[in-house]
This record gives structure tokens, C-alpha cells and sequence, in this order.
């Protein structure tokens, strides 16, 4: 016959098991999380202009009736440790605008990703270089969709007098694009007889 200890004692046995079961089960280690892989940049403190660079066009800048030259100088050199330039004249020959930044500035650093060696940093600068002096660097204020120019406010202009000028002229505006989003908006100022920043976009 079982007594009433007995059976208390079989109830506590059988809890002790599965107390014991479900700390076993709890205990299981969990999955290892899938790791996202870091992104590389690629490192151009090597990359070297073996000579002197230059890049050029014309365009209608100052005027609605000549062109001015655009020229962009990459010296000889680490791209770490030189100072490039843009030069823009008129037809007469007069400087309008000189603008000197480091060479690493015409980098686009996020390509970095994508640049495996020293040659396609040099080829990526001359790219950016090239892209600095086509068409699209050349905004019409009259027709663009860009809706920096078309949605902004007076406020937002570095100089909104060189900009009405601009427009009421026909003639466009210049972008140069340097670093990763460091774009600056030049227009002619006719009061200053030179090219000015009217507005910037980062």
C-alpha cells in the first residue's frame, strides 16, 4: 500500500526530472548571427600622376556671344600631396575664376569601393575631371529641372543678384564637383567682372 509520503515523494521526483528537462532544453546555444562583411575602400596614398595633366573645353559663360576656356591642371605627383587647379578665362585671355583644391578632392570616395589599384585611381581622376567639363556641368537656368535651382528660395543663394543676372542673360551656370558631394554653382558676376559662387549643394 502507498502512503501519502510516497506518493509526494514520486510528485517531487518526477518534478525534479522535468525541471531537469527543461533547463537542458533552455540551455541549447543559439544560432550564430550571419556577419555583414565591412566595405574596403581602396587605399590610394601610392597613386601617382607620372606628368602633368590638363583637360579642357569652351563654353558660353560670361557672355551669350563668346566662349570662355575651362582648364583643369592635375601637376606631376602623389595625388596625396599635390594641388590641382580650374582655371577659367575669357576670350580676351582674362582670368575669371582660379580655384585651387588638393588633387585627392576630385576622388569620388565611394568608388573607392569599386578601385582595385593605383592606375584606376588615376584613370577615375581623369573621368572626374573629364565629367567636370561636359555639358551636364553647364546648367540653363531657363529650362533645368534640377530642383536646387528651381525650388529654392533668395535666402538660399549665395548670391541671388549673379543669379537673376545669369538668367536674365541667357547664359548658364557652372558646376564643379569635387570630394563626394561637395558641388559648387558659379555664375558670371557682371558688377565684379568675374565668375562667383551662387549657390552650393553638398
Amino acid at each position: 500500500m502507498t502512503s501519502c509520503n510516497d506518493l509526494n515523494q514520486n510528485r517531487s521526483d518526477k518534478k525534479i526530472k522535468l525541471d531537469s528537462t527543461e533547463t537542458k532544453t533552455d540551455s541549447k546555444p543559439e544560432k550564430e548571427k550571419t556577419k555583414v562583411p565591412e566595405t574596403v575602400y581602396f587605399d590610394y596614398s601610392n597613386s601617382t600622376f607620372t606628368s602633368d595633366y590638363t583637360d579642357s573645353t569652351t563654353h558660353i559663360f560670361s557672355n551669350s556671344e563668346t566662349k570662355d576656356n575651362f582648364k583643369i591642371y592635375v601637376p606631376k605627383g602623389l595625388v596625396t600631396e599635390t594641388t590641382s587647379f580650374l582655371l577659367i578665362t575669357n576670350s580676351f585671355g582674362d582670368t575669371i575664376h582660379l580655384e585651387t583644391f588638393p588633387t585627392s578632392e576630385l576622388i569620388y570616395g565611394y568608388k573607392l569601393e569599386e578601385i582595385k589599384s593605383d592606375s584606376e585611381v588615376i584613370k577615375h581622376i581623369k573621368d572626374r575631371i573629364s565629367s567636370n567639363l561636359d555639358k551636364s556641368s553647364f546648367i540653363d537656368i531657363r529650362t533645368t529641372d534640377l530642383s536646387l535651382i528651381t525650388d529654392s528660395e533668395p535666402d538660399d543663394f549665395e548670391d541671388h543678384e549673379t543669379f537673376l543676372y545669369c538668367k536674365q542673360n541667357d547664359v548658364p551656370i557652372y558646376v564643379l564637383r569635387l570630394g563626394n558631394e561637395n558641388s559648387t554653382f558659379y555664375g558670371y558676376s557682371n558688377s565684379e567682372r568675374k565668375a562667383v559662387p551662387i549657390i552650393y549643394c553638398c
